[in-house]
């Protein structure tokens, strides 16, 4: 197939490839150039396919039920969450957001990333013994034990330096030392991915060799 061509090519390190995703629906949190350079932190084969949103909050409400509900059992997704103070951060999670309730649980593909006060992503360090990839409780959920929280209203959040990824609060500088950990949201979005394979070859540059 189309995809498996290029990433043997990619795999063969004679080529990289960088594959462009169609946006056919705006973030309401990420301009499209940032969705470009997240999509390029992804596993394969999800950096070859395209979004797809199945829930926001500006269509679906600010319930965490809602956003359980809308994803069902798909996996894997991204979350996206924007703040009162315009801090924008995220996650890429490799399970369905309809896991045990009271226990973490995911893969190592997880991963959390932030967008200021410059672009970094915080990957699975297993030499820390680190685990808490994802929960799915009814009054919260979470990556990376404390690297996001959100509250059942998404409403509330939280942000802490944890081992899993070993990341510092994805909500960079603040004024204040509440606001380095405590956040409000103006804006969380999921999206699944969807495999386009026809189409891929019109979306892959060739960045270099």
């Amino acid at each position: 197939s189309a995809r498996g061509a290029a990433a043997a090519r990619a795999a063969s390190g004679s080529v990289v490839m960088f594959y462009r995703p169609r946006i056919t629906q705006l973030s309401r949190i990420m301009e499209q150039e940032e969705m470009e350079v997240i999509w390029s932190w992804l596993p394969n084969p999800y950096r070859f396919m395209d979004p797809k949103f199945i829930f926001t909050t500006a269509d679906n409400g600010c319930s965490l039920t809602n956003l359980y509900n809308c994803c069902g059992d798909t996996a894997p997704t991204l979350i996206f969450v924007k703040t009162t103070t315009k801090r924008r951060f995220g996650a890429f999670v490799s399970q369905a957001w309809e896991g045990d309730p009271s226990h973490y649980y995911g893969s190592g593909e997880t991963f959390v990333f932030r967008m200021q006060p410059q672009l970094a992503r915080y990957v699975w360090q297993p030499w820390n013994d680190g685990e808490l990839f994802q929960l799915s409780a009814r009054d919260r959920l979470a990556v990376g034990g404390g690297a996001i929280r959100l509250d059942k209203e998404l409403w509330k959040g939280r942000s802490e330096p944890g081992s899993t990824f070993n990341n510092p609060s994805l909500l960079g500088d603040a004024e204040t030392e509440a606001e380095k950990y405590d956040f409000e949201c103006v804006a969380v979005e999921v999206i699944s991915f969807i495999d386009n394979d026809a189409s891929l070859y019109a979306n892959v540059d060739d960045v270099g060799f």
